[in-house]
Order: structure tokens, then C-alpha cells, then sequence
């Protein structure tokens, strides 16, 4: 799921709170659980056209223009936008990788797609 909002807060704080949401939903942090099943994964993808690039948070997401399940919802909100660091428009980006299994749902198509017999 990607959503978009507004905040007043700067991205580190925005960060800290995103945190605190995880924490109180209950996922806890270990280094053998930062790349394996998690029971929430709170993301920043973009702040604006704002570039941060820390050791606690990295915006954009690096991992952004590798996975469709991020690209495609996010697309869904904004399908003109472009990378804030490239340029490129994500439409583009998207467009080519390769199929991951990831659709929109649209009323009579679910069953197609599970079956794999139809893309988008």
C-alpha cells in the first residue's frame, strides 16, 4: 500500500514517528529481522523533492525503482511523477522491469490474475 499525506514534521522526525507506530503495532528491530518477515514495514519513499541521505534514513527509498509493488500504488497517485534525484519519470521506470506478480485489481480481473494468464 503507498499513501501520500502532508506534515509539518521534517523527515527525521517523520521517521521517529513512523517508528513509534511499528513499535506500538508490535514489530521489533534486530538485525536478523531488518530483510525477513516483519508485521508492519513503515517506509518514506519520498519527502517532496527533498534529498536526505543519513546513516538512519535515505529519501528517496533506494529500493523504490526496483519494486513494482511500490511503483504501481504509487503510480496510481501520481502517474506523472518523476525521480526526485534522476528525473526520470517512474512510469518509465517502471515500464522496464520485469513482471513481479504485482496488478491493480479491477472489478473482474482478480481471478485472471491469480491465474497468471493476463498482465497489466
Amino acid at each position: 500500500m503507498v499513501l501520500e499525506g502532508w506534515t509539518a514534521l521534517e523527515p527525521h522526525d517523520l521517521l521517529r514517528e513512523t517508528q513509534a507506530v511499528e513499535t506500538r503495532l508490535g514489530r521489533t528491530r534486530s538485525p536478523s529481522s531488518r530483510k525477513g518477515p516483519r508485521i508492519i514495514d513503515i517506509d518514506i519513499l519520498l519527502y517532496g523533492t527533498r534529498i536526505v541521505r543519513t546513516a538512519s534514513l535515505t529519501v528517496p527509498h533506494p529500493g523504490m525503482p526496483e519494486r513494482q509493488f511500490v511503483l504501481i500504488p504509487l503510480l496510481e497517485l501520481a502517474p506523472d511523477m518523476r525521480h526526485p534525484q534522476t528525473g526520470v519519470p517512474l512510469r518509465d521506470v517502471s515500464a522496464r522491469l520485469p513482471p513481479q506478480g504485482v496488478y491493480i485489481y479491477r472489478e473482474g480481473n482478480y481471478n485472471t490474475h491469480i491465474r497468471g494468464a493476463e498482465t497489466e
